[in-house]
């Protein structure tokens, strides 16, 4: 399935039929006019008050200078070696971005990905990303699969559906969503190996599950080779199993002929953000926790799942819960396993005795119980 840095940019994306990856799709902070006109009128709408009023200490209050509002941080143009597809390309819409590669020579015989939910998840409890470096790779055996392929003599080609960029193909979000995935290719050390990324940016039929973007590719960016597609593979996590997610990935496959297989049928088992925290990689990583990003996303799993429970105190465990890691968020100091270290972490608001008891348990098991007998309980586990 596949997707500013603002504070708005963690908004939800809308939702599309047929369209597995919108809620993973960056949420678009540069074109969505029709958001802002409405805010606008909202705001028009709410009676001002007499400026007359409050005269004295309200007066000194209005004198007062507005703070400046923070600048948008700047990603930068489109990494080397992305550009939009054009009539040149078969494209004359100008719908598709793509990643060419640097394969001098087509290949009959390809393994073609999905991206996010397939190659990629993100680093926190939230299914669609912040920012460019807002992505993990699905398990720990991921990238050593994709190397035994190229390895077989296949070549890797990746198709997303990345509908926030909308019609601003050479916009931020564009360059956003560009950066995310080429941060991606270069960790599973893909940028030299002749992949090719496709990323259909409107409702069209270059989206998922039209097959438009597979024809782009075989005709225009495979060097005029064939596509065996007896031979060649689509693996997606969109495979119809989950409602959410839709089967938009296997009737992509399906149209194309192409032997389909769900990530995890290809990967194995995604990692868990418990895991990955609690194995040091996802520590101190921007959005996510700070230096206690494992803690942090305990207590928010822990939310989550006490929500789905029949728990008549529920209401106030989830509301604990995220009181614990909001205060842990915004901790800087690495928290241990020590009686000084815990000692320090009780005086935060929000975190009592039973919150140091799953504190001290995750730091020395790299689990909590808890929280297995939660997913037990909601049919998850």
């Amino acid at each position: 399935s596949d997707h500013h840095i603002s504070q708005s940019f963690v908004m939800p994306a809308k939702r599309k039929a047929n369209a597995e990856d919108d809620h993973l799709d960056f949420v678009d902070d540069e074109d969505d006019e029709e958001y802002e006109d409405a805010h606008a009128k909202k705001k028009s709408n709410v009676p001002k008050k007499d400026k007359g009023a409050g005269a004295g200490a309200g007066a000194d209050k209005d004198a007062k200078k507005k703070k400046p509002a923070k600048p948008k941080p700047e990603v930068g143009p489109k990494p080397e070696g992305w550009d939009v597809l054009g009539d040149a390309d078969g494209c004359p819409e100008g719908s598709v971005i793509a990643f060419r590669g640097s394969a001098n020579e087509g290949c009959a015989k390809i393994a073609a990905f999905d991206f996010d939910g397939t190659l990629v998840h993100t680093k926190g409890d939230l299914p669609y990303p912040k920012d460019e470096n807002d992505w993990r790779v699905y398990n720990n055996s991921s990238k050593e699969k994709i190397h035994e392929l190229i390895a077989d003599g296949y070549r890797i080609v990746i198709f997303t559906n990345q509908g926030a960029i909308k019609k601003a193909v050479n916009g931020r979000m564009a360059e956003k969503v560009t950066h995310r995935i080429n941060n991606a290719l270069k960790h599973y050390d893909l940028l030299d190996k002749g992949v090719c990324v496709l990323c259909a940016c409107q409702s069209d039929q270059y989206r998922k599950p039209e097959t438009g973007m597979f024809t782009l590719f075989e005709k225009h960016l495979n060097h005029g080779v064939q596509v065996d597609r007896d031979s060649s593979m689509f693996v997606g996590d969109a495979d119809g199993s989950n409602p959410a997610l839709g089967d938009t990935d296997r009737a992509f496959g399906d149209s194309l002929c192409l032997p389909f297989q769900s990530a995890e049928e290809f990967f194995g088992p995604p990692t868990e953000l418990l895991e990955y925290y609690a194995s040091g990689d996802g520590a101190g990583a921007a959005g996510t926790g700070g230096p206690n990003a494992g803690i942090v996303q305990m207590f928010r799993e822990l939310a989550n799942l006490t929500s789905l429970t029949q728990d008549d105190k529920k209401g106030f465990k989830v509301s604990a819960y995220r009181k614990a890691a909001d205060a842990i968020e915004g901790y800087a100091t690495t928290i241990v396993d020590t009686k000084e270290s815990l000692k320090e972490v009780k005086k935060l608001p929000g975190v009592g005795q039973a919150s140091l008891d799953k504190i001290s348990e995750f730091l020395s098991t790299g689990s909590l119980a808890k929280i297995a007998e939660l997913r037990t309980e909601v049919g998850m586990a």
